[in-house]
């Protein structure tokens, strides 16, 4: 739980507040702001901007979502599948 800004080397579980960034994550990721996972993410993230420089196995719901390489979906104004292809609305790779 983090009241505006938290760094984490690994997430697991739950991360809830406003901002937070992780090195990689497997976790129900929910920050007002959004997330930025620099690795690999498996599971849910839930923000403004959600961003994960690896591979991101799940889902990403927000109003952008990035993912170097995406296996899941990613629903949002924004989709970006950065080695794949990029959709609006709703972008599904698998």
């Amino acid at each position: 739980l983090n009241f505006g800004w938290g760094v984490y080397r690994a997430t697991r579980g739950l991360d809830l507040g406003a901002f937070s960034v992780s090195w990689e994550a497997s976790a129900l990721q929910a920050n007002l702001l959004g997330q930025v996972t620099t690795g690999n993410m498996n599971g849910l993230q839930i923000g403004g901007v959600n961003v994960v420089g690896g591979e991101m196995c799940g889902v990403q719901i927000g109003v952008v979502n990035v993912a170097e390489r995406l296996s899941g979906v990613q629903i949002g104004l924004l989709n970006f599948a950065v080695s794949q292809h990029f959709f609006p609305i709703l972008n599904v790779a698998f």
